[in-house]
């Protein structure tokens, strides 16, 4: 299957921009799928932002989290750009699809032996 080509057509996106007089709203972003494809189911799941969404649909497809990581392209973005602009719980997916990434703070110390 080619991945990216059905990949980029996942899914189209519907900004609506509601704006006031005398204030500027956030756009609301509304994602839909294109297709029935399972780089769409993945790309639906992973903005979903559902842990359980997320692990059914790629026990599904048959494909490795590192496959997805690396290949999966959600409206010509990769899926972990694509989950981090538009997903609800982005650190949580990022988890899943890659077990070592950390999000937080790291301190070194030098230490000298005497």
């Amino acid at each position: 299957m080619k991945l990216i080509t059905t990949a980029i057509t996942v899914a189209a996106l519907s900004i609506a921009f509601n704006s006031s007089a005398n204030s500027t709203a956030l756009p609301s972003t509304t994602l839909f799928s294109a297709n029935d494809s399972v780089s769409t189911a993945l790309c639906m799941s992973a903005a979903k932002g559902s842990r359980v969404a997320l692990l059914t649909s790629i026990k599904q497809s048959g494909y490795s989290r590192q496959y997805i990581k690396n290949n999966l392209h959600c409206n010509d973005l990769p899926v972990s750009d694509f989950v981090a602009k538009y997903g609800k719980s982005p650190e949580k997916i990022q988890r899943i699809l890659d077990p070592k990434y950390r999000h937080g703070q790291v301190t070194i110390k030098d230490v000298t032996a005497p």
